[in-house]
């Protein structure tokens, strides 16, 4: 026996609906892990500047190659 027409069109659109919302939640976590990603980045960012500047004042430079920070120190003498 075949499931008719009318439950076919109610199943399709209930599929349908279910499927927007689950697009709706992943676009909505997606925007939320963005966002937490840039805030993480902002804090590493500010957490690695604070630690070169404790590291200068203590007499200490990091071992960077490229750390303009501690190039700057060493040559006015600080690290």
């Amino acid at each position: 026996m075949r499931t008719p027409s009318i439950i076919r069109r109610w199943r399709t659109r209930l599929s349908d609906a279910q499927t927007n919302r689950l697009r709706v939640q992943l676009a909505a976590a997606n925007d939320l892990n963005r966002s937490l990603e840039q805030r993480v980045a902002i804090l590493q960012a500010a957490n690695e500047g604070a630690y070169h500047v404790q590291s200068i004042a203590s007499g200490n430079a990091c071992l960077k190659d490229n750390c303009s920070l501690c190039r700057d120190a060493s040559r006015a003498g600080l690290a």
